[in-house]
């Protein structure tokens, strides 16, 4: 045995492959997964059950404007005597059909208009949301003008004389008499000015609503959540009464 003890040669660490806690290794990030767009369709049946809950004072409205009722509570307390509380909601399957073909039609047509004019990105700028309000509006009032029309007849009947009600029993049954006693040329009757309206309503609605959402959005005050939708939905309805 050798009197001379073999040395194993030890590494000393090397300072730039330690971990300093305060200047080593940067801690893993976290994004945050993208929120995905709301389906369209679910536009269509939103906009079909707020109408519902609002379709007796839609009623009271037309019966007020073709009828000889001056008052909207005298016009309410005949209906009640008259049919009872399910009058309130004569002609509701019109008012189902025309929000779920036009309300439904322009969501779908506004998300891909956007996409068409590369206007999906948040802060786009307000010319092409407007224009793409008003594709969108031009699209679901040629679409949804059938449903408007039976809407209105369902609505208003009960308002005329007896001799003269079409005495419809639901919507379907409306649109298939129309096609088959006046011809499919009727399902078109009003569109142009109800074209013209949607394109109107359209581009002051939808794109005021993506643009004040944006706006909201880039302050430190909100964030994608039911606030601030519902803010911006408030100041895209002042938008529009000031527009109208």
């Amino acid at each position: 045995m050798s009197s001379k003890s073999a040395l194993t040669p030890t590494s000393t660490p090397d300072p730039s492959n330690a971990v300093n806690p305060g200047m080593g290794i940067p801690p893993p990030t976290t994004t945050t997964p993208k929120k995905k767009p709301y389906p369209f369709w679910l536009g269509g049946v939103a906009a079909t059950i707020a109408a519902s809950i609002t379709h007796p004072l839609d009623l009271t409205k037309v019966r007020l404007q073709a009828s000889g009722d001056k008052r909207m509570l005298a016009s309410i307390q005949k209906t009640l005597r008259t049919a009872g509380p399910r009058g309130l909601f004569d002609g509701i399957s019109g008012t189902w059909m025309r929000q779920m073909s036009y309300s439904m039609c322009r969501f779908w047509a506004y998300e891909e208009s956007k996409k068409m004019l590369d206007a999906t990105a948040p802060g786009a700028p307000a010319w092409k949301l407007g224009l793409a309000g008003s594709m969108a509006g031009g699209i679901a009032g040629l679409v949804g003008n059938p449903g408007e029309i039976v809407m209105v007849r369902l609505q208003g009947d009960f308002a005329k004389p007896p001799e003269k009600r079409f005495n419809y029993k639901h919507c379907f049954d409306a649109l298939f008499r129309m096609v088959r006693e006046e011809g499919p040329s009727s399902l078109a009757r009003g569109v142009g000015p109800n074209v013209f309206r949607a394109v109107l309503m359209n581009a002051s609605q939808l794109a005021s609503y993506d643009f004040f959402k944006a706006s909201l959005l880039a302050t430190p005050y909100f964030e994608d959540n039911i606030y601030c939708h519902f803010t911006a939905s408030f100041a895209a309805i002042g938008d529009y009464c000031l527009d109208g």
